[in-house]
């Protein structure tokens, strides 16, 4: 008995001092972080954590002015251990099946991300003639992504990873990190506002916090009068035979629209649009009230044909096609032919040099490179998946973070600045730098 409490004090003392080693290892260790794109711009969203273990958030690409090719992230140096992504939007993963031209590593992604993804990857590379890595990479990327749910952790080595809805598109997420006492969020893109499809994003305490900054330096309208007024457009415009054409960004903005105008029976879909809002409704736990989306999706036509525009322009109705900054897709085949009284109403950011920037700023698009001057009456209403101003600050307040790194954004030295006025140890990285945060 004797030789036995004595082996259990022994075996006691062992694991004692192995967890107080394991603790001053974590002590000692570094962790650090390098911002390889998305630092004082929208686009190119990469960001390489360092704990025990190399994690990259996204990896994505940025759009420029038309005629400009797109810019890339800087490269990780060496190999990564996982990839996460936040979700599926071109300036978060349209650069991923990079790492895949050199080596396999696993993604960490949602359901509805993986899907999404792979509708994306086919797009782009279908309008690309030469994408940007090898043709085989894109399969092998999502070959290798792990599905995770939102709350449920993971466990790496000696982290903690966990998903949280990020109330932007569906399956977005923000991402917790738990490595030696020590917290780390990345938001990516995110909503701090319940909408018709998504819940407000969930705050996340935290020591460390990256945040995206899209709007900083503007709140947005209240979302219930946008989508009374684009109800009030679309009851006048159709009332008089015309055509109220809405190009939107298939992944996102196109389903918002659909539950937005349920109750009207001549809703059409177009474009890329139709798959991504089946691949929506076959994650319908990824979203808010599914039922309703189910019901106002059963209510929508699919255009399949080309000759199927054509009644439509006829008879009027509403069209929900992309692409939502008027580069390429079905809706720039329908501006010509609008009747007098159609409209047309944008409703999310254009990059400047797009056609959707010219429309609102000049009323005239490209087509077929030659300028057109669009007579039919243009409405911008801001119906943004990311949050504005003032949710911004309410959603950094309640993550309570030590330390934030602003990234994301056209403002984003400014907001750095104003959150440090405010008692936050706050900066804005430009791309390249490294910042050790314990």
């Amino acid at each position: 008995m004797l030789y036995g409490s004595s082996q259990n004090l022994i075996l006691l003392c062992y694991s004692s001092r192995s967890s107080f080693i394991n603790y001053a290892f974590d002590i000692l260790r570094m962790i650090s972080l390098s911002f390889l794109g998305a630092a004082r711009e929208v686009g190119r969203s990469a960001i390489l954590l360092e704990t025990d273990s190399k994690f990259l958030f996204d990896y994505g690409i940025k759009i420029n002015r038309k005629g400009q090719p797109p810019s890339f992230p800087l490269e990780p140096v060496g190999y990564v251990d996982k990839v996460i992504i936040s979700h599926a939007h071109l300036d978060h993963i349209g650069y991923l099946p990079r790492i895949f031209d050199h080596y396999n590593v696993q993604v960490l992604a949602t359901a509805p991300t993986h899907d999404l993804a792979g509708l994306l990857f086919r797009d782009a590379e279908k309008l690309e003639r030469t994408p940007p890595y090898k043709k085989t990479s894109s399969a092998k990327a999502l070959g290798f992504i792990k599905r995770l749910e939102y709350e449920k952790p993971l466990n790496f080595k000696r982290n903690k990873i966990t998903a949280y809805d990020a109330g932007h598109i569906i399956g977005a997420m923000v991402t917790l990190i738990e490595y030696a006492h020590h917290r780390i969020v990345y938001t990516g893109d995110m909503k701090y506002e319940d909408t018709l499809m998504h819940r407000k994003a969930v705050p996340v305490r935290c020591d460390t916090l990256i945040t995206e900054s899209t709007y900083s330096n503007r709140p947005h309208p209240p979302r219930h009068e946008l989508e009374k007024k684009l109800i009030a457009i679309a009851e006048q415009t159709i009332s008089k035979g015309g055509v109220l054409l809405l190009p939107a960004f298939a992944v996102g903005r196109a389903q918002e629209l659909v539950r937005a105008l349920h109750m009207f029976d001549n809703v059409y879909l177009d474009g890329m649009a139709i798959q991504a809002c089946e691949i929506a409704l076959s994650h319908s736990d990824f979203m808010r009230e599914p039922g309703k989306y189910e019901s106002a999706l059963g209510n929508v036509t699919y255009i399949k044909k080309p000759n199927d525009r054509a009644k439509i322009l006829a008879r009027g109705g509403i069209v929900i096609t992309t692409a939502g900054m008027l580069e390429g897709g079905p809706a720039l085949s329908y501006i010509p032919r609008l009747n007098k009284n159609s409209r047309i109403v944008m409703t999310g950011h254009c990059v400047d040099g797009t056609n959707g920037r010219k429309l609102l700023e000049t009323k005239t698009i490209t087509l077929d490179k030659t300028e057109f001057r669009v007579k039919t009456p243009v409405d911008y209403l801001d119906l943004s998946a990311h949050a504005g101003r003032d949710d911004l600050l309410r959603y950094i307040n309640k993550c309570a973070p030590e330390r934030i790194f602003v990234v994301h954004g056209d403002d984003c030295v400014n907001f750095a600045s104003e959150l440090s006025g405010m008692g936050y140890d706050a900066c804005a990285p430009s791309v390249g730098e490294r910042f050790e945060v314990k």
